[in-house]
């Protein structure tokens, strides 16, 4: 379809035949524009070293993303479209950009080694490249590797998970998923209607070596589909990243062809095409939205020129005390809603606690087995104790799921009371013979505030708009496989020697309780805090159309209760918002 300024007509009449208070042809320039722009965001998941920058820069073609040190990108890195070559590096503090452009500058705030735990503070980087996959609107992130985040950037990285869709993990051939990694993958797929697997191949890998990988990997990823109900959608796709980049760099088609990237390409691409054609189909959906409403303008000034000043007043008026009716029945339902996400939340901090001491018991039960059995100190002990930390804090996850699922169950019941009401009051409005035809239920902010609610686009009422807080239970997944489940706590329980390990583990075991306790709460907390925000805002929203509906009546008292229509005209411009149709390049 043309941009929207090609059809100077349209957007004549839509402003024209706007609801009050509203102007639906700049309504549906600024939907345009965010659809223009929209990211189609594709984070590459995966534990510290696997391989993550490799893998971009051969997607990039480009050796770009620093992929040598131990501890590489510390930071989230996307990489956008731009006709221009360069990189803005963003930071925490919102100081103004630093643009860099080699490979050297982006290594000064990305790698470690330069940046030592972020400790320049930046929150983000982005890279702009002028190539055609990125020209769809899709944006690869390359984000820090499970276990290397620091906290000021791990806010940051769960943005990036909590507001996807897809993601890609890449994973290893030689060792296979490791339990640690699979505990990763459970807490965090659940989250993603799609995920796409790389198992990146070494040079030294054979092709024995690569079939086992892939049956493994396979079994293990079944495994966890079959576990948190999310189907496995694609095959796992085998490459060499590393002889992907190198062929890229070197352009020996040779090694690219024999690296397999290729499959992974078209996969992006069929992905990122499909992406482009949805968000051309809810535009146009919207613009449908807004003629149809237009067109009941019309049809309500049409039934307007044929009525007295004294009728139409009393069909204001008429439409003022049922849209109060509403609102008020509506505010009853939200305090429901209020008050019982204040009650749900103390319940989460009883469970947490609960659970919290449950999975520290048992985590204190397994690491000192191991310490009677003579392993008090070293690598094999601060191992097992990371690994217990995985495996319970996974464990402890599944059943945050479970309660958080439950605690919705509740929730969605009053939800569903609300989105009863606002069908009703559609009905009502759609069926209505006089003055209330004029908003039909099509109040742009206060749907874009239910709409809000769940975070998604193009839902009809805030029962199907509304999602749940699984988000937010993904980024406390990611705040505990990347937090207190990494390096510190592997290197200071090394420090612990002969009989007196037990009382030195205790503070990190008693840490390992008090953090999943309050990524627990701290995810509830955020969840209903942002239903609050949204909830009220549309509370709002609906206060604010009442004073638009008040004003006008004013208004039309004050013009003599006159209305000057011409039927010809009215009819004509309806036969053309009935009648358009966008010309498609």
């Amino acid at each position: 379809m043309k941009p929207l300024n090609n059809y100077p007509e349209l957007l004549r009449l839509l402003e024209l035949y706007s609801p009050a208070g509203q102007n639906y042809a700049q309504l549906i320039l600024e939907i345009e524009e965010k659809s223009q722009l929209s990211d189609l965001i594709v984070p590459i998941l995966g534990t510290q070293g696997m391989g993550k920058s490799t893998l971009i820069n051969a997607v990039l073609r480009e050796d770009i993303l620093p992929n040598e040190a131990d501890e590489t990108t510390c930071v989230p890195i996307e990489v956008r479209y731009g006709e221009v070559p360069y990189g803005e590096v963003h930071f925490i503090d919102n100081r103004p950009a630093i643009i860099v452009h080699t490979k050297e500058e982006l290594s000064l705030y990305v790698d470690n080694n330069y940046n030592r735990g972020n400790e320049k503070q930046v929150s983000h980087i982005i890279l702009f490249r002028d190539y055609d996959l990125l020209e769809t609107g899709l944006v690869i992130v390359d984000l820090p590797g499970v276990g290397s985040l620091t906290k000021a950037n791990e806010e940051t990285t769960n943005k990036y998970i909590k507001n996807l869709c897809v993601a890609v993990f890449i994973i290893s051939t030689s060792p296979p998923v490791l339990k640690t990694e699979a505990n990763f993958i459970s807490t965090v797929w659940r989250r993603f209607n799609s995920a796409y697997f790389v198992q990146n191949v070494w040079d030294d890998n054979s092709k024995e070596d690569i079939d086992a990988g892939l049956l493994h990997n396979k079994k293990v990823l079944t495994e966890i589909s079959q576990k948190i109900n999310a189907p496995m959608l694609h095959p796992i796709i085998p490459v060499n990243a590393y002889a992907a980049a190198k062929g890229a760099f070197e352009q020996n088609l040779e090694l690219i062809e024999s690296s397999n990237i290729k499959e992974f390409f078209s996969v992006l691409n069929l992905f990122a095409e499909s992406y482009r054609e949805q968000n051309a189909a809810a535009l146009e959906a919207r613009i449908k939205q807004f003629i149809e409403t237009a067109c009941e303008q019309v049809s309500w000034r049409m039934q307007q020129a044929q009525m007295t000043g004294e009728e139409i007043l009393a069909a204001m008026n008429q439409e003022k005390s049922h849209f109060e009716s509403v609102t008020s029945e509506i505010e009853e339902t939200v305090g429901k809603i209020k008050r019982q996400l204040n009650v749900d939340q103390r319940e989460v901090q009883s469970f947490a606690a609960e659970l919290g001491k449950k999975y520290t018991n048992l985590l204190r039960v397994e690491v000192f087995r191991l310490i009677d059995k003579g392993i008090v100190d070293g690598e094999r002990l601060s191992s097992a104790f990371s690994d217990y930390q995985s495996q319970y804090a996974a464990e402890a996850l599944n059943e945050v799921y479970e309660k958080f699922e439950q605690l919705w169950e509740n929730l969605k019941t009053m939800f569903d009371q609300l989105d009863e009401i606002l069908q009703q009051e559609n009905i009502e409005f759609s069926e209505a013979k006089t003055f209330n035809k004029v908003q039909a239920f099509k109040w742009e902010k206060g749907m874009d505030a239910a709409i809000k609610i769940g975070g998604v686009a193009g839902g009809a009422y805030l029962g199907a708009c509304i999602a749940g807080p699984w988000g937010f239970v993904a980024a406390a997944a990611i705040s505990i496989f990347s937090g207190f489940i990494g390096s510190i706590s592997r290197k200071e329980v090394s420090k612990a020697r002969g009989r007196e390990t037990k009382r030195e583990i205790e503070p990190y075991i008693e840490k390992f309780r008090s953090d999943l306790c309050q990524v627990i709460n701290d995810s509830y907390a955020q969840f209903s805090k942002k239903t609050l925000q949204q909830l009220n805002s549309y509370v709002a929203a609906r206060e604010e159309q009442l004073t638009v509906i008040q004003k006008q009546i004013v208004e039309f008292k004050k013009n003599g209760m006159k209305v000057n229509q011409e039927i010809e005209t009215l009819e004509r411009d309806r036969q053309f918002l009935i009648k358009w149709r966008p010309d498609n390049d």
